[in-house]
């Protein structure tokens, strides 16, 4: 450690960024295609634990270059980064290979190379493995914290983690409310075959939350949910920097516990600095709290991190735009929506903006756009938006016809969260209501 350490000294100026590309599947099973990119996310998991790394992509970033046949250092270029890691992963019977190589793209040199040949139990110690051995390569400090971190093999048993990487797909990809409840079914099968894997109990937490930021069931339950799971992982192993995020996140939006919550998003930022996920989640919650100076700041750095986020992205627009920047943040806004005109996401944020500025025929639009796109979903709240909507424009029939879609969708068993009653009676100016309904 302080061979390296002294090596980093005459490095400094070295710039340490770096795109972990999706392992490629050589098991002629696309089966196991689960794996090749739960084996990516975690190894750049590790990487944001480590603060002398500049820039570290993150795994939906990086998905798009999967089977690319773009070179290595055209893939570099369009990722803005100085080293790629390109792997492959082959599954036979007990056992696997894994092939990896640390490149530096302007050269397309290897500056490490390294296969493993091992059984299957030892699948889930490989990621920190290789995230060390990248470090080494590069010549990055780590701290004994650090390194303590990244070592911790998650689980001893290889049926969990392979449970856990399911969740992990499943979670990831998260377009349809189905495959939330597909990864918490898969975390749940994790937790039974090992109930100490803290991993599992951390990604139940984080899909609870998602499930209830969606709306997709009462928020008395899926927040109380995902903090319970967030705070059993952390029990477990508590440098998980995934149940902080959560559990901040419940503070900030369920329990409304500013202070624990702020620090549960320093101590997730402590223990993933290069994470952009948790400096744009606090980033978020600065701007929740008026701090608009130190909110762009975060956000900001969350975009530098990960420069081509949309996630990161869109976060900005709410944050500019609560900050006052108003006609510059629409403008950005609609340039997303129409660069990304599958995504409901971009008619939603276009939405709420047009709503606050009164522009009620293009909110209409926007809204109606991303109900077709939404197929399956849970659409209560864009339905009391239609309702807002329709109040505001003075079509008070098309508006009380909203009313009666929610019940509708209640009757039916779906959950209307009590917000969608709120967007209704705001289209009535019935503030009143409005307020005691949100309370």
């Amino acid at each position: 450690i302080i061979a390296r350490s002294q090596r980093n000294q005459t490095q400094e100026s070295i710039e340490k960024t770096i795109a972990v590309l999706p392992f490629q599947n050589f098991s002629g099973d696309p089966g196991q295609d689960y794996v090749c990119e739960g084996l990516t996310d975690e190894i750049i998991s590790h990487l944001f634990k480590i603060k002398s790394f500049d820039q570290v992509r993150p795994l939906q970033t990086v998905s798009a270059y999967q089977n690319s046949d773009m070179s290595t250092t055209e893939i570099a270029e369009a990722l803005r980064v100085r080293y790629i890691l390109q792997s492959s992963y082959k599954r036979m019977g007990n056992e696997f290979k894994i092939t990896a190589r640390l490149i530096e793209a302007i050269s397309d040199k290897y500056i490490w190379q390294q296969d493993y040949d091992l059984p299957y139990t030892k699948i889930s110690g490989i990621p920190g493995e290789i995230a060390i051995q990248i470090a080494n390569g590069l010549n990055a400090f780590i701290s004994e914290d650090e390194q303590k971190r990244i070592e911790k093999d998650p689980t001893q048993s290889h049926d969990a983690y392979d449970f856990y990487l399911l969740g992990r797909q499943h979670f990831n990809d998260r377009r349809r409310d189905s495959d939330l409840w597909q990864a918490i079914e898969y975390f749940q099968h994790a937790i039974q075959k090992d109930r100490t894997f803290a991993l599992a109990y951390s990604g139940v937490a984080a899909v609870y939350h998602t499930i209830a930021n969606r709306a997709i069931i009462s928020p008395s339950e899926a927040y109380l949910k995902a903090k319970t799971y967030a705070q059993q992982a952390l029990e477990l192993n508590n440098s998980l920097a995934d149940a902080y995020l959560t559990l901040g996140l419940v503070r900030q939006s369920f329990e409304y516990k500013f202070d624990e919550a702020d620090k549960d998003f320093k101590k997730a930022l402590e223990i993933s600095p290069g994470n952009p996920s948790a400096h744009r989640s606090y980033a978020s919650f600065l701007s929740l709290m008026r701090r608009n100076e130190e909110a762009v700041s975060y956000i900001n750095k969350a975009i530098e991190l990960d420069p081509l986020s949309p996630n990161t992205e869109t976060t900005k627009y709410w944050i500019l735009y609560a900050a006052g920047y108003k006609s510059q943040t629409l403008e950005m806004a609609e340039q997303y929506r129409d660069a990304n005109p599958d995504l409901p996401l971009g008619y939603w944020i276009t939405t709420a903006f047009y709503i606050d500025l009164e522009m009620y025929d293009k909110a209409l639009s926007d809204n109606l756009a991303a109900i077709e796109i939404m197929g399956e979903d849970n659409i209560s709240d864009e339905i009391g938006i239609l309702g807002c909507i329709y109040g505001k424009m003075g079509q008070m029939d098309q508006a009380r016809l909203q009313i009666n879609k929610l019940e509708e969708l209640s009757l039916r068993g779906e959950y209307v969260n009590p917000r969608a009653y709120a967007w209704y009676y705001l289209g009535q100016n019935n503030v009143t209501k409005a307020a005691e309904i949100l309370e």
